[in-house]
Parts: C-alpha cells; sequence; structure tokens
C-alpha cells in the first residue's frame, strides 16, 4: 500500500469538494467547512499592494513601502485557522506571491499529484476591478525586461577583456564601501589575485 499516494488523493478529493487544503493565502482564512472566507484587514493590503504594482510601483518600492508603515508579515495560516507569526520583516518575494497569487481574482489553484495536475477552486475575490492582477503582472513582467538600472555602474573595459591568469571575463561589481569598486573574474572567486 502506497502511504503517499492514498495522502494525495485524500487531498485532491478534498480540495475538489471546495475545501480548502495546506497554506491558507494570505487574505483569507478558513470556515468552519473549510473554505476561504476574505479578512478584511488582509485583504486592504493585498488590494493596495497589487493595485502600485499595476501602477508602475516595483516589487521592491511595496517591500519598503510595508516595511516603513509597520505592517505585519503574512506569517503561516492553515486550515485550523491558527496562525504562526511569519518573518520580521516583508520580503520581495512574498510581495511578488501576492502579486501572482490566483485566488485574488477568484479562482485558487491548487497542485495536486506531485504538482501534475492543478484544481481550480472558486473563491471569494479580494480584487474587484477586473484584470487588475493581469496589469499587475504584465508590469511585473516589464520591470524585469527593462530594468531602471540608474544606480548602476559603467565600467569601461567591461566584457571587453579577459583576465590574463585565469581567462575568465573581467567585470566590475561595487562593494559599497564608499563607492569604491572591485574588479572580478567569472571563472575565478573574488578576492585579491595572484
Amino acid at each position: 500500500m502506497n502511504y503517499l499516494a492514498i495522502v494525495v488523493a485524500a487531498g485532491a478529493a478534498f480540495v475538489a469538494s471546495g475545501r480548502h487544503f495546506g497554506v491558507v493565502p494570505y487574505g483569507y482564512r478558513t470556515d468552519d467547512e473549510g473554505r476561504l472566507q476574505v479578512v478584511p484587514e488582509e485583504a486592504k493590503i493585498v488590494r493596495e499592494i497589487v493595485s502600485n504594482v499595476a501602477e508602475g510601483s516595483t516589487l521592491y518600492a511595496e517591500t519598503k513601502r510595508l516595511n516603513d508603515l509597520g505592517v505585519s508579515t503574512p506569517g503561516w495560516r492553515y486550515g485550523n485557522g491558527k496562525k504562526r507569526p511569519g518573518s520580521k520583516l516583508w520580503s520581495v518575494m512574498t510581495v511578488s506571491n501576492i502579486v501572482r497569487q490566483s485566488a485574488y481574482s477568484g479562482v485558487h489553484k491548487v497542485k495536486v499529484n506531485g504538482g501534475k495536475d492543478i484544481i481550480e477552486q472558486p473563491v471569494p475575490p479580494i480584487l474587484d476591478e477586473p484584470g487588475l492582477q493581469e496589469q499587475a503582472e504584465t508590469a511585473l513582467r516589464q520591470n524585469k525586461r527593462y530594468p531602471d538600472r540608474e544606480n548602476d555602474r559603467d565600467y569601461l573595459l567591461s566584457g571587453l577583456i579577459r583576465c590574463g591568469h585565469c581567462g575568465g571575463a573581467v567585470a566590475g561589481h561595487p562593494t559599497g564601501s564608499r563607492g569604491k569598486s572591485t574588479i572580478t573574474t567569472s571563472a575565478a572567486p573574488e578576492g585579491p589575485r595572484p
């Protein structure tokens, strides 16, 4: 008897019946029947994040805004309703996951069978404006494709020369220490060169 297969099948049946299984997305809690319900205070934060990103804010800017405001991080909430505290600070990955969470538009996608299958579960939407989440995801793709790198430095011979010792491409990297830079190669670890 394959115990894992039984657990996976039971979880899939649980989700297919409309009840939630596993970690509850931020902005929701489960009711007595195991169905997702909106948490108004958290839903407000989700709407702000997605709306700001759709209007051109970056993940870094949103992370900084949430941390500066002292907004509590999502933590973890399971089907039993108990919430475990998360990190003290918001991270870019957490904000990114919120922007991409399909449940906020009304369809929670749950991977089952080791990620081979996806069950789509209708849930109460947090984002009322149609297309807002898609607009935010498009903005993220554009940010990644055309990053605003005003703080990047240009190095005179970057990509043009190779290290005479190891043969690796030579590149400059800021150290963050009073604007100084170090020169490294792609084939050797950073540090003093012989």
